[in-house]
C-alpha cells in the first residue's frame, strides 16, 4: 500500500486543530516533525462489510416478513370458506335430517377444518413479526 492510493485518507490531529489534509501535505508533516502514522483501513472495509450485511440482513427479514403475510392470507382465507361452509352445511343435515354417515362426514371436515385452521394460525402467528411484544397482525376469528 503506497500512500499515493485514492482510498487513503490522512487526517492530522494535534493540539490546535483536527483536520482531513491532502496525500502532499501530509508527505510535508511528515518531514517537519514526528507523527504516529495509523492505518484504519481494516476497520473501515470491517464497518463497511458490517453495513452490507446489515442492509442484506433487513433486506432478508421484510422479504420473509412479506411472504408471511401473503402466506397468511393465501392459506387462511380458503380454510376459513371450508370451515364456514361445512358449518352451515352441518346446520342444514340437521334442520333436513340428512344421514347419520352424511352428518359424521360433514362433522369431520369441519372438526379437521378448525384443527387445521388453529394449526396454521400458531405456526403463522409465531413467526410474524412483532413490535413491543405485540402481533403486527390482528386476527379476528368469526364463527358462523
Amino acid at each position: 500500500m503506497s500512500l499515493t492510493e485514492p482510498s487513503l485518507k490522512f487526517v492530522y490531529y494535534d493540539d490546535q486543530y483536527n483536520a482531513q489534509i491532502t496525500i502532499e501535505n501530509f508527505k510535508k508533516l511528515l518531514n517537519e516533525k514526528p507523527i504516529l502514522v495509523v492505518v484504519i483501513t481494516e476497520h473501515k472495509k470491517a464497518e463497511d462489510q458490517l453495513r452490507i450485511s446489515k442492509k442484506q440482513a433487513e433486506a432478508v427479514n421484510q422479504a420473509k416478513t412479506q411472504f408471511l403475510a401473503n402466506m397468511s392470507y393465501e392459506i387462511r382465507t380458503p380454510l376459513n370458506s371450508i370451515v364456514g361452509f361445512s358449518q352451515i352445511l352441518m346446520n342444514q343435515a340437521k334442520e333436513y335430517q340428512f344421514s347419520r354417515e352424511v352428518q359424521h362426514y360433514l362433522e369431520n371436515i369441519q372438526i379437521s377444518g378448525q384443527n387445521l385452521s388453529e394449526l396454521i394460525n400458531n405456526i403463522l402467528d409465531l413467526h410474524m413479526p412483532k413490535v413491543d411484544g405485540l402481533t403486527a397482525t390482528k386476527q379476528i376469528r368469526l364463527n358462523i
